[in-house]
């Protein structure tokens, strides 16, 4: 584990005022007003494939395969990591029902959508009637971590990003001139904050944004303070080659592996920095 320093608290504004000094003898220090260290503790999770191909498939691939496998292969870990991040929860029983695999990344660390249900206290915001005021209500519900777009992101699904479409304040890319690639993969802006659109974010979900194997019709948007989370690198994609160790089977092997951590920095339940519309399709 690694220990990660936070800044604490702000500083108070009580007992800031002081008076010119006049009179040597009354003078008086002023009042310490430092913060409160802190820290976040990220603990790696290692995310791994393995790939076994023929020596024949080797031969006769039309483009080189050992470099194609290790691009596949650091594809697969971006993947784990984004499903984590959205999806993950380390509760013995996963929120969604379909996960129960023990090897299942998705069990890694506690994703945005458990924080905002299971972690936060009035996280949720129903967005069945999808409008500009139940979207401005999930963002005000996040108070002081809502405040500044540029430090925000919408996150959403396929689905998700039609639901924003229909409405008349959301700006589109093609429409920002040289900001259209302020943050990559950004498809539109709503109330200023960046639209991002992952195909990991699940529509299969019910009214209360969890898979259930019944309702699998709803979809779900984040709204996320960009500031408030840390995902941590302990070490980067690790590729191992061998034509041995399956020599006898005319096999070769691709092993990879990568760590990483995910935390959010306000853990709080009053701490708002990620808020959850539910109910969405």
């Amino acid at each position: 584990p690694y220990e990660f320093p936070i800044e604490g608290a702000d500083f108070s504004v009580q007992y800031a005022l002081a008076s010119e000094v006049t009179d040597a003898s009354s003078m008086s220090k002023w009042t310490h007003v430092g913060t409160t260290g802190s820290k976040v503790t990220l603990t790696a999770k290692k995310s791994v494939a393995r790939t076994v191909f023929s020596d024949e498939a080797d031969e006769e691939s039309i483009v080189p395969l050992l470099p194609f496998l290790e691009r596949k292969h650091a594809l697969h870990h971006a993947i784990c990591i984004e499903q984590a991040i959205l999806n993950g929860d380390t509760t013995a029983t996963h929120m969604d029902s379909d996960v129960t695999a023990s090897t299942d990344f998705r069990k890694a660390w506690d994703g945005l959508r458990d924080i905002a249900l299971n972690t936060k206290s009035s996280a949720t915001v129903n967005l069945g009637t999808f409008s500009t005021a139940n979207l401005r209500t999930l963002r005000k519900a996040m108070g002081k971590y809502g405040v500044n777009p540029d430090r925000c992101a919408w996150i959403t699904s396929i689905a998700g990003l039609f639901s924003f479409l229909g409405l008349d304040e959301v700006i589109t890319v093609d429409k920002y001139g040289p900001n259209a690639t302020v943050l990559k993969g950004e498809l539109a802006k709503f109330d200023g904050i960046p639209l991002i659109v992952s195909e990991y974010c699940r529509q299969d979900l019910n009214a209360s944004g969890v898979y259930d194997g019944t309702t699998t019709t709803k979809t779900v948007v984040y709204l996320v303070n960009r500031d408030s989370f840390l995902v941590g690198n302990r070490k980067g994609v690790t590729t191992k080659f061998s034509d041995q160790v399956l020599m006898e089977y005319g096999a070769q092997v691709i092993v990879s592996y990568k760590r990483t951590a995910f935390a959010d920095v306000f853990s709080g339940s009053s701490d708002l920095d990620v808020v959850l519309g539910i109910n969405v399709g």
